[in-house]
Order: C-alpha cells, then sequence, then structure tokens
C-alpha cells in the first residue's frame, strides 16, 4: 500500500494561482523569466524589493518559510521584469488564514 506525503509547500505561478495559504504552509511564487518581486505582508507599510533567484532552467522563484506570514494578514505582490524594463502592471494578493 502507498502512503500518501502531503508537502506544506505551495507553488503559485501565473497558470496555477492561489487565492490563500495558512500561516504555516511555505509558498513558492514562481514566473518564466527573470524578474524582481516587489511585495509586502503589511499592506505597502513596508515594501521589500527584491531579485527572484533561478531555481532551474527557465524558472525564476522567491520561496517564503512557513510562519512568516501572520493569519489574519496577506502577501501583496507585484512583478518587476528588468529585461523589458517594466511593471507587471497589477497587484496580487495571496490571504494568509
Amino acid at each position: 500500500m502507498r502512503r500518501r506525503v502531503r508537502s506544506d509547500l505551495v507553488i503559485c505561478k501565473f497558470n496555477h494561482k492561489v487565492r490563500a495559504i495558512a500561516a504555516h504552509q511555505r509558498l513558492r511564487l514562481e514566473v518564466h523569466a527573470p524578474a524582481e518581486l516587489h511585495w509586502s505582508a503589511d499592506e505597502w507599510a513596508t515594501v521589500h524589493h527584491e531579485p527572484m533567484e533561478e531555481i532551474a532552467p527557465g524558472v525564476w522563484a522567491r520561496e517564503f518559510p512557513s510562519g512568516v506570514f501572520a493569519p489574519g494578514r496577506a502577501l501583496r505582490f507585484t512583478y518587476y521584469w528588468p529585461g523589458d524594463g517594466r511593471w507587471e502592471g497589477r497587484d496580487f494578493l495571496i490571504s494568509v488564514v
């Protein structure tokens, strides 16, 4: 009999958007071009801007460990595409429950 193993990693991509995560889960944001992540966990009171890391050929990511986001809060973020010199033009939101 095979046992199912459950991961605490949630992966969010353009073709697999995530609306909410539990505070104990890890979160990975993935894109398919070099990007910089512009994000906040406190409604833009504090802003972080950092390059995403290439984790595999053609895949850039930023992973947040479990416990980074408090329940009742939300991660707000957008992308800057340095190769094109442009912003994504919209914000994304992932609620934390």
